[in-house]
């Protein structure tokens, strides 16, 4: 695991919505039990007590507040603006040398623990190898990323590959990478294994997802054909059936992809800050 990736890993832990609201609703709670508790009887610190005491009101109302607005349908924005900036494509019109189907899907660990191909929110990236790997005019695909499994266990690409094998996909249809960590990651093990002339990729990964990979494979010098799937807001949906929960994970996902943007164009890792349709010229 890189610097990046891990430093990445850390800040995000405390940086996610979720966890910085129960973060902040502690801290007021400790600075008000601290003023509750502590009983002082010079008037120097009365007064810190008492600021410490309004420190901690403030703060519990803000994460409140916070709270009340974010897991709202508002929470839900964010992730549909991020879904939005590509449009579907149709996999049967395809105008691509390769198509790189990104990784993600997979829930490696827990696929280990029970013996059998475990999946999560994005499993329909699975979906969309398995209809090009049957495709009979596909071009070359690509399942590009690898996990931290440990030794002896199957990483994510072992695990497609066995379950394309359940499918009846036929061996070698699929060619994997099984290296790439991140986004960055998949763009520099791509572009490794593929010839020069290989330039035009299309791409498949998670709509609020295809940004990011967009600028980063752009960057690499591919000519880019975004091709979301898994779309996660219906925007008749959250506004007529409230869901705080939802709003809560969908928010997370768009703060993490908001800031993999950011630090990927601030470290010349993509073409724009928030690519899109238009090319590696934008913004």
């Amino acid at each position: 695991m890189t610097l990046f990736l891990f430093v990445a890993k850390l800040a995000w832990l405390a940086l996610r919505p979720s966890n910085l609201l129960w973060i902040v609703a502690l801290l007021a709670l400790v600075l008000i039990w601290r003023r509750r508790r502590v009983q002082v009887a010079a008037v120097q610190n009365a007064e810190a007590q008492s600021l410490a005491g309004g420190l901690g009101r403030s703060l519990m109302t803000a994460a409140l507040t916070a709270y009340l607005v974010l897991a709202s349908p508002l929470g839900h924005m964010p992730l549909w603006a991020l879904e939005q900036r590509f449009e579907p494509c149709r996999f049967d019109q395809l105008d691509a040398d390769v198509v790189a189907v990104l990784g993600g899907a997979v829930k490696t660990n827990l696929s280990n623990q029970v013996g059998q191909i475990t999946v999560g929110d994005a499993s329909e990236r699975l979906l969309a190898l398995a209809a090009l790997a049957r495709a009979p005019n596909a071009p070359l695909i690509v399942a590009s990323g690898g996990t931290l499994a440990l030794r002896g266990t199957r990483n994510e690409s072992q695990w497609i590959s066995h379950w394309l094998t359940q499918i009846g996909v036929p061996g070698g249809r699929v060619s994997f990478e099984a290296a790439s960590l991140n986004t960055f990651q998949n763009a520099l093990e791509i572009e490794a294994v593929l010839p020069d002339t290989a330039r035009r990729l299309a791409v498949v990964t998670s709509a609020f997802h295809m940004p990011r990979a967009v600028g980063v494979f752009r960057a690499a010098g591919f000519e880019v054909q975004a091709c979301p799937v898994d779309f996660r807001v219906n925007l008749l949906q959250v506004w007529g059936y409230p869901d705080a929960a939802g709003a809560l994970v969908n928010l997370d996902i768009a703060l993490h992809e908001a800031l993999g943007l950011v630090a990927y164009y601030a470290t010349g890792r993509s073409t724009a800050w928030f690519p899109g349709p238009q090319g590696p010229r934008e913004g």
